[in-house]
């Protein structure tokens, strides 16, 4: 139980991260070493791999982009019908299964539920 706990703290940390440091267009506003250097400094990461860390960073800012980039893409002003909301939902999964393979499926929600 420890080392699913352990890995949740470090997947959230990383999306929170992730989010933090892109601008509404989905880009990224710092370098990623820095921001690297950065979240390495985390609670939540100062015990574990630092290969580990890296991986769920870089697949937390790979899946944040996507979802930001997708949302500007397909949801304009108002806020879609629910029947189209599921739908653009189920887009996203099936583009973030695609586009970002390597992300645990945790991030995946955590970009389906950023998009809703």
């Amino acid at each position: 139980m420890e080392e699913l706990e352990y890995r949740w703290k470090i997947e959230n940390a990383a999306w929170d991260a992730a989010l933090s440091l892109l601008d509404r267009k989905g880009d990224l506003v710092e370098e990623f070493d820095v921001a690297f250097k950065k979240f390495t400094k985390r609670k939540s990461c100062r015990e574990a791999p630092q290969d580990y860390c890296e991986k769920q960073f870089r697949s937390a800012i790979n899946v944040a982009q996507c979802s930001v980039r997708f949302m500007r893409s397909k949801i304009g002003a108002l806020p879609p019908k629910p029947v189209r909301r599921y739908q653009i939902l189920l887009e996203l999964a099936k583009e973030l299964e695609t586009k970002c393979p390597e992300a645990d499926a945790s991030l995946h929600m955590a970009g389906c539920r950023y998009v809703e």
